[in-house]
């Protein structure tokens, strides 16, 4: 029996060996901070870790999330959807992504985790 992970894996591959601009390996930068807190004010030390993972970066068309939600909280003109494979670690805000359109930092994870096992991220990066 074959597991949702790996068919979202084999998707990734069929789409990589069809159209092999559209997918691409990307580092997900995720710093991690020591130290620090009321009795040392310099901040901790912050420490990235980078994680290999394949993705899909689109920009994002202004009629497919509506006008009322660019130049918002929710999504900007220049934001881009980035679906990411299922990798070691959780994808959180903040962390960052570097791809060919450079580095992007993480607004939305958007996990999709039926039945609570994160398969991939559809997340929105600017």
């Amino acid at each position: 029996m074959t597991t949702l992970a790996a068919k979202v894996t084999a998707a990734f591959d069929k789409i990589a060996a069809a159209r092999p601009q559209a997918i691409q390996t990307a580092t997900i930068r995720k710093t991690a901070v020591s130290g620090g807190g009321p009795s040392d004010t310099s901040g901790g030390t912050a420490t990235p870790t980078d994680y290999s993972v394949r993705v899909a970066v689109f920009s994002i068309p202004l009629p497919r999330v509506g006008y009322t939600l660019i130049d918002g909280t929710n999504i900007q003109a220049t934001d881009y959807q980035v679906v990411v494979e299922s990798f070691a670690v959780e994808l959180e805000p903040g962390d960052k992504i570097i791809v060919t359109q450079g580095m992007l930092r993480v607004v939305d994870p958007g996990a999709i985790a039926p039945g609570g096992t994160v398969l991939a991220y559809d997340a929105v990066a600017r």
